[in-house]
This record gives C-alpha cells, sequence and structure tokens, in this order.
C-alpha cells in the first residue's frame, strides 16, 4: 500500500467487555498520531479491515477524544469483529501426487485435486491452528518461474454437513476470490453422500479457505459453519484517510497493521552504492520495531523475507531468528534491530513474516511484517 506517511497509528486488540461475546468478540482500539491536521473529526476517515476482507470491515468512525495531538478510538461494539476461527487449509505444489490435505488427485483434462472432507467446526472448543489469515501463495515444485510455470488444477471442496434451510447458501471463499460469494464458488448440495460440494479452478500452491454462508436475505451469518472464538489469530489493518476542506478527493497518510496483538514498524534508509563482482549494488538498511502490545509472552522463533527487485529476481530469505537471537517479549515490550539488503538496482520492496510463539501455550502464529518500499534519493529526482 502506498502512502503518505502523515500520521502514525497505535492498534491494540482486545476481548469485547460485553459479557455475551466475550468469548466470541475482537475489539480493535487504537489511536492516530498526526500534527497539521485541521478540524480532524470532519476530515479523518477510517477504516478496519480483518485478514484483507472487505466483506469484514468497519468504517468512518469518529475519534471519541482528543489528546494533544493524539485522536483516541476506545470503542468496544462499534469496533467489534466477530473473531471467526482458524482457517483451513490444503498446498497442491505437487499436482501428480497427495499433498498436504489432498486425499487424491486425478488427470483429466487437466489435473484435478480433491481434498478430505471437512466438517462444522462450530460447537467444538477452539483448537489452535497456524494458517495465513486466509492468504494464498502460488507455488509449484520444481519450477523456477512459478507465474508462468505454476498449472491450474480443478480443486475439489467437501462439507460434511446436512443440507440447510432452502434460503441457505454456503460458499468456499477466502484471499484467493477477494472472499467473494458468487454462483462461481458456491457449493451444491449432494444428498446422496449428505455433503455440499464445489469445484474452482486454481493455481497450484499454499492456500487458505473457509465457509461462508449467506442467508436468504443475502446477510453474512458470520461462524454459523466454523464458530467465533476471541483466541483466533486475526490480522486487522488501519487506513487513515484525510480530505482538507476543499480538497476533491481522500488522501490516504497513515497506515498499521497487527496481528495478535503484535506491532511491527519499519524504517528504511538508503546506504550508498558499492562494486562487487563488476556490479554495482545498492545499500539499504532498516531497523525494525516489534512491539508485544498484547498481554501474552511472546518469542520470535524465525523470519521469512521476500526481496523484490525491480531489475532482479525475487529473492525469499528464511533464518532462524534476528541478527542471531530469538527474542522474548513481556507485554508492553518492544524489541528493536536493524539490518540490510543488496539490490541490483535503486529501487524495490521487502515483506515478510516472522514466527512467532506464545510461550503459555506453546502455540506458534504469523506476525505480518508490512510492506515497505527501498529506493535511492538520487533516483526519484
Amino acid at each position: 500500500m502506498i502512502y503518505e506517511a502523515l500520521s502514525s497509528v497505535k492498534i491494540g486488540i482486545f476481548r469485547d467487555r460485553d459479557l455475551s461475546y466475550i468469548d466470541k468478540k475482537q475489539v480493535v482500539q487504537f489511536e492516530i498520531i498526526a500534527s497539521k491536521i485541521n478540524n480532524p473529526k470532519k476530515t479523518i476517515k477510517t477504516l478496519i479491515i480483518q485478514n484483507n476482507n472487505l466483506n469484514q470491515s468497519i468504517s468512518d468512525l469518529k475519534p471519541q477524544y482528543t489528546i494533544g495531538n493524539k485522536l483516541i478510538y476506545k470503542y468496544n461494539s462499534k469496533a467489534s469483529f466477530n473473531g471467526g476461527n482458524e482457517f483451513l487449509y490444503f498446498e497442491n505444489k505437487n499436482i501428480r501426487g497427495s499433498d498436504l490435505n489432498i486425499r487424491t488427485f486425478d488427470l483429466k483434462d487437466i489435473y484435478h485435486n480433491y481434498l478430505y472432507p471437512d466438517t462444522p467446526r462450530n460447537s467444538s472448543t477452539y483448537s489452535y491452528n497456524p494458517d495465513i489469515n486466509g492468504n494464498f501463495l502460488v507455488t509449484a515444485v520444481d519450477a523456477q518461474d512459478v507465474d508462468i510455470e505454476a498449472d491450474y488444477v480443478v480443486v475439489h471442496f467437501y462439507l460434511n454437513i446436512d443440507k440447510l434451510d432452502n434460503n441457505k447458501s454456503i460458499y468456499v471463499s477466502g484471499n484467493f476470490n477477494g472472499y467473494q460469494l458468487s454462483d462461481t464458488n458456491k457449493m451444491s448440495y449432494n444428498s446422496f453422500k449428505n455433503s455440499y460440494e464445489a469445484k474452482l479452478k486454481l493455481k497450484q500452491g499454499f492456500y487458505n479457505y473457509k465457509y461462508s454462508v449467506l442467508d436468504g436475505e443475502n446477510m453474512l451469518e458470520s461462524g454459523f459453519i466454523s464458530g467465533n472464538f476471541d483466541e483466533t489469530e486475526n490480522n486487522y489493518k488501519v487506513i487513515v484517510y484525510y480530505r482538507d476542506f476543499g480538497s476533491r478527493y481522500d488522501r490516504v497518510i497513515g497506515f498499521n497493521q497487527v496481528t495478535r496483538g503484535i506491532k511491527i514498524e519499519v524504517k528504511q534508509n538508503f546506504e550508498g552504492t558499492f562494486y562487487k563482482n563488476h556490479k554495482i549494488h545498492f545499500a539499504f538498511g532498516y531497523i525494525v520495531s516489534i512491539e508485544n502490545r498484547s498481554k501474552d509472552t511472546v518469542q520470535l522463533n524465525s523470519r521469512h523475507w521476500t526481496i523484490l527487485d525491480s531489475l532482479n529476481r525475487d529473492e525469499n530469505i528464511d533464518g532462524e531468528g534476528v541478527i542471531g537471537k530469538k527474542p522474548v517479549l513481556n507485554p508492553g515490550e518492544t524489541h528493536v534491530y536493524n539490518s540490510g539488503c543488496l539490490l541490483l538496482s535503486p529501487f524495490g520492496s521487502m515483506k515478510g513474516h516472522y514466527k512467532m510463539i506464545d510461550l503459555a501455550t506453546a502455540r506458534k502464529f504469523n506476525v505480518t511484517i508490512p510492506s515497505f518500499k527501498l529506493s535511492a534519493p538520487f533516483a526519484l529526482n
């Protein structure tokens, strides 16, 4: 996301204070620190998005009060989201074999992969399952460039559940289809197998998905299949829009995201150029701040980076810890470290995630590192 860094956003994720939803909902509270903003109660707009799903977003919250240049948003019910459940997943990077959660495969006009049947989880207790918050990653075995070498596969989904009322419909959704609920991903009931079925043509890769239900009035029934739990690890993004008096469009002046109360901020700087192996390289440094705004003690276990170079192939880096350490963060603590990378061009970007561990439960979860640009100042002139 491209935005003007005219404000900073601090986010906290909490349980709903309403006892009726305390074990089902999550509340997003945040504050915006901005200066030189005219009448923020009228010129500032906000958007909160859960797991990149615009069907599950809250917009146009107004600051409850201000303290100096801080806009405070500490709503409860107005900023609460159904917790949902961890996403289901499969991987078919090897379409000619049974891969992760792939029951069997077949070759027709193209390859078909058949998933193991899923069952409703709405009446079960919460069980942690590491996911990537509804996202997907195109990947294939022995492929040099997955953008052009990964194959399309017909993936068959099965949900073992009794037939719903005629006015209810079930859909397979995820970030792979923008969480759309249309005839393309609508499931049909198989009375012989007493299950709902759907098939979608997707590229090889690792996919998160879930089952969504619409009622007769096309209203989403959250948690109907998978349940809602306050423990669910979700990603929340807060986007800040600003339209000054007399302006004709909204400017994005602030952005942040948080996963399970872990906030990541990155600042980059250009450090110069030098020659290596008869090629000019552009050196960039970056400072990463990891703040634990949750109530749990966590440890950073490993990292994954994707480095995008405008003149070179993308590079993926995986490693243990950061700078030789696996820092433990108690509630309220922050860990800061410096690192860097080399590009063959003056432009690029980086993104990734950290794999964290909740030390109280030994549960692992991913925390997204927001994408940030790498650019040499002289190249912008």
